[in-house]
């Protein structure tokens, strides 16, 4: 008697987590559905979700024209140098 409880109680467990893992599924297909349609992208092709973020920004949003330009007090160096520039500035 013991044990067709314990085989009830798993038999319990084992639907409550098939209708876990199918309701992962769900979205998780809804999300793959979502970010093709939306941006033309395959997350299949990305294997973390910071490397599908970055695409979606270069692809959809980042604007070549808004990029950073050099500064001329540094001789045309990189923007560390104009950080340092500052900095120096700042503290004399």
């Amino acid at each position: 008697m013991k044990y067709l409880i314990i085989i009830g109680m798993l038999k319990d467990e084992h639907t409550l987590f098939k209708s876990d893992i199918e309701g992962l599924l769900e979205i998780l297909l809804k999300f793959i559905k979502n970010i093709f349609e939306n941006y033309s992208l395959n997350i299949s092709n990305y294997p973390t979700l910071p490397s599908l973020s970055l695409s979606i920004y270069t692809s959809s949003f980042y604007n070549e024209s808004n990029k950073i330009k050099n500064d001329q007090r540094t001789g045309g160096k990189d923007i560390e140098n104009l950080i340092l520039v500052e900095m120096l500035t700042f503290i004399l």
